[in-house]
C-alpha cells in the first residue's frame, strides 16, 4: 500500500483515530486509539490484549478514521 503525503502527515501529527474492528458476530467494535507510522506500516498503541486486539488477531480487517481539523478528504483502505 502506498500512502499519500497528506495521509502520512495526518498519521504522524499525533491525532487520535477511531479504529473499527469486527467482533465474532460481525458487529463493529470501535476504539479511540493513537495512530502513527512505523516506516510504511500504520500502527497504534495497545497496553493490554483488549477486544480490539483479539478481533485483529482473528480477522485482520479494520477501518481507521481520523479527524485532522482540515477540510479535505483522503481515504485509506486497508485490507
Amino acid at each position: 500500500m502506498i500512502l499519500s503525503d497528506t495521509v502520512r502527515q495526518a498519521l504522524t501529527a499525533g491525532h487520535l483515530a477511531h479504529l473499527v474492528t469486527l467482533n465474532k458476530d460481525g458487529s463493529p467494535q470501535v476504539s479511540l486509539v493513537w495512530g502513527g507510522l512505523d516506516g510504511d506500516e500504520i500502527v497504534c498503541a495497545h497496553l493490554n490484549v483488549y477486544q480490539k486486539v483479539k478481533n485483529i488477531q482473528r480477522a485482520a480487517r479494520i477501518a481507521l478514521s481520523m479527524e485532522t481539523g482540515e477540510k479535505r478528504w483522503d481515504w485509506i483502505i486497508i485490507s
